[in-house]
């Protein structure tokens, strides 16, 4: 009895299980989203949709084609009147998906027109997101986005393909219409001019074409014609699409005939016509290029058979695929998780030619400037020959031995040395190999001839403003004989030269510069370098070697400027104190306005050289030492060579008054001047010139008439000056 009663029950509960079970599985089913797109009829779509159908698959969606859906409204079937390019139908059919599809996102190729926004707002009320993939994409709200690549870049990659295909430059026709291939040509045309205002670059012009002719208007339009849409320009227009399709074979003969250097379709529609071969084949022998807009199978035919020469093609596959992905992380994770606009790249097809467009080379060469630098060295060193026969031609005079001829000399040399530099600096290889040993003394010749010839060069000045000092800050100056020889001061000039030397033979020896020329960044259009500079390198870097010697010469410029300082009350006549000082000056500001300009121009070549011949080497030290330095010792010469013997005598005893703080010396001397001081005085009037104060003075002679006496100031002052002329300029 109770299993009969039972039996009832356990069918009920089985039946609810199943109700149970499949009310879960619809459950389940309605959560699945549904997406849809809409594409073309061409053949372009194909891949988009295969992408669209796999991505689908992977992220377990259900996904449908606008074809699929058989969608009919009262006055015609949608999907039978879809075309690519019908702004109309392709806006209908969106807005049919939005209202009655039950979808919960759509992607979409629709080209652009002003009730597109109302479309996007109305699906995003309805929380429904759209891509818009490929097509104009104005207009796009928060929840939206566009997937594609940027059609103003798509027209600049063909004008770079055009260059590719055509260095030489020449005339181009380009057809387009309004949308997507109207900005498709605003870029190329930006690309393929902007180097028309450059006398290096060729050149690219719109070939002469009368559009109005070919578009005339709606009326006297000689094919079938959609007359001009709101804004049409005739002078600026391209669009074959409204001559229609059967005016297409005499639009690009019209093309043809204006013998362009290449023709470019900047949409598929022309290159889809069935006459289009056999145009190409009529007008072959004029040797245009035909560049399209498509990467279909049909365009890459016509390239295999030699219908077109390149092509720029869109990702189509991965266009679908992230159309799909980007929905779908819209609706799982909000509209702020993707970006406005998801980008896809370009495919780029071309055909090689036999032979490549001849390879220009640009191996930054010095060319004609190297001989600046030459012309440069030839004014240094006719400076330098005209100084060094002035001072041996004057050698005995009083000027020249005041002012020490040997460190004069020295000084010179050290300016021509230094000036040499411009020899090796000057030297291009023309682009060609030259040999390891060669490529080093090049290089290694630059360092040694300018650091040694500036360490000569201030170290000589530096040398004779100390001997200088010696006579003239000595204490017991008046006491005894002062003899400072040029080997005693030579010391520490060729102690300098040796620690110049000593690091730059380390630098030859384990790191030499070896001249290398290397590519540049950039390859031409067929992945050729276009661009080498030769230049010195080290293997390991020169900035120890560089810094060493810049520290070394740095200090020698240091105590130069420092022995300057000490003799700047001294007369002219024995220091050049001020010349030095605005010598030292002038090399300053020279090397911080040349050696950023060189830090930033290594380069550029001509720029670099330029800026270190001019600013650096010849007009920052060159001759500015050797005007400084020598300009005033002429002039100086030339005064003293209209004095008589007795005037020039007097004159440098003024000089040595004014150097030795004894300006009072004679009736006003001070009563303690020149205490102590002891020297004998034979022969004192007798001594007409300095050389013939030989003799006249004594170790541990007789002692001086006291300067106390005011009768023998006045002879004491002559004696000081005359032993201190006597001492100084043997």
């Amino acid at each position: 009895m109770m299993s009969t009663s039972f039996l009832p029950t356990l069918v009920f509960l089985l039946l609810a299980a199943v109700g149970y079970s499949a009310e879960n599985n619809t459950t389940q089913e309605a959560k699945k989203y549904r997406l849809a797109i809409i594409t073309g009829s061409g053949e372009w779509s194909i891949p988009v949709q295969s992408g669209w159908y796999d991505e689908c698959q992977r992220l377990d969606v259900s996904c449908r084609h606008y074809k699929d859906l058989h969608l009919e409204t009262d006055d015609f079937n949608l999907t039978d009147a879809y075309d690519v390019g019908d702004k109309h139908y392709c806006l209908t059919i969106l807005k049919h998906l939005i209202r009655e599809g039950n979808f919960d996102a759509i992607a979409a190729r629709c080209p652009y027109r002003q009730d597109m926004p109302p479309i996007f707002e109305e699906a995003k009320e309805k929380g429904i997101p759209i891509a818009v993939f490929s097509g104009p994409h104005e207009g796009l709200g928060p929840y939206n986005t566009y997937v594609g690549t940027s059609h103003e870049h798509m027209g600049r990659t063909v004008a770079r393909l055009l260059k590719q295909l055509r260095p030489e430059g020449g005339t181009y026709l380009a057809t387009y219409n309004d949308g997507t291939s109207a900005a498709r040509f605003h870029g190329f045309k930006e690309e393929i001019e902007k180097d028309n205002n450059r006398n290096d670059k060729p050149h690219w012009t719109e070939a002469p074409i009368n559009y109005t002719e070919l578009f005339p208007g709606e009326q006297a339009s000689p094919l079938p014609y959609i007359g001009p849409y709101p804004g049409w320009d005739p002078n600026g227009y391209r669009g074959i699409t409204r001559m229609g399709y059967d005016g297409i074979p005499w639009f690009l003969e019209k093309f043809a005939e204006a013998n362009p250097t290449a023709i470019v379709f900047l949409y598929q529609y022309p290159m889809r016509h069935h006459n289009y071969t056999d145009i190409v084949e009529k007008y072959r022998y004029k040797k245009i290029s035909y560049i399209g807009v498509d990467g279909t199978a049909d365009s890459l035919n016509f390239m295999a058979e030699n219908y077109v020469d390149g092509l720029v093609g869109e990702q189509t596959h991965l266009m679908g695929v992230m159309c799909a992905r980007t929905l779908y992380k819209i609706l799982t994770e909000g509209a702020d998780s993707v970006p406005v606009e998801v980008p896809t790249k370009l495919i780029n097809y071309n055909l090689v030619p036999d032979e490549l467009p001849e390879l220009v080379v640009d191996q930054s060469l010095l060319g004609d400037l190297k001989y600046i630098g030459l012309v440069c060295f030839g004014i240094v060193a006719v400076g330098v020959l005209a100084c060094i026969v002035w001072i041996l031609a004057n050698r005995n005079s009083i000027v020249v031995k005041a002012s020490q001829p040997y460190f004069l000399v020295l000084t010179a040399v050290g300016v021509l040395v230094l000036g040499s530099t411009l020899i090796p600096l000057s030297f291009d290889d023309n682009g060609e190999g030259i040999t390891e040993s060669y490529a080093k003394g090049i290089c290694m010749s630059i360092p040694w001839l300018g650091f040694s010839g500036f360490s000569m060069t201030f170290s000589a000045m530096f040398a004779k403003t100390w001997r200088v000092n010696q006579f003239f800050n000595a204490k017991n100056a008046m006491a005894r004989r002062i003899r400072v020889k040029e080997r005693d001061v030579l010391i520490p000039l060729l102690v300098i030269f040796t620690l110049n030397t000593i690091v730059l033979i380390c630098w030859t020896l384990i790191d030499p510069l070896m001249y290398v020329r290397t590519f540049s960044d950039g390859t031409d259009l067929w992945n050729r370098e276009i661009a080498s500079i030769g230049r010195c390198l080290s293997e390991d870097g020169s900035l120890p070697y560089l810094v060493s010697l810049g520290l070394i010469n740095f200090v020698v410029l240091g105590i130069a400027c420092w022995q300057a300082y000490e003799a700047r009350d001294i007369s002219s006549e024995f220091a050049e104190a001020k010349y030095i000082a605005t010598t030292v000056f002038s090399l300053a500001q020279g090397f911080i306005t040349g050696l950023p300009i060189v830090a930033v121009t290594t380069d550029h070549p001509e720029t670099f050289y330029l800026v270190l011949t001019f600013l650096v080497l010849v007009f920052g030290v060159c001759l500015v030492v050797l005007s400084l330095i020598f300009i005033p010792k002429v002039w100086m010469q030339r005064r003293y060579g209209k004095m008589s013997v007795a005037d020039q005598r007097k004159a440098m005893m003024v000089s040595v008054r004014v150097s030795s703080g004894m300006s009072a010396v004679g009736p006003g001397l001070g009563s303690t001047a020149f205490s102590g001081i002891q020297s004998r005085t034979v022969g004192l009037n007798n001594a007409n010139t300095p050389e013939r104060l030989d003799g006249v003075y004594e170790d541990g002679a007789a002692d001086l008439p006291n300067a106390s006496n005011g009768d023998n100031a006045p002879k004491v002052a002559k004696l000081v000056e005359l032993h201190v002329i006597s001492s100084y300029v043997e």
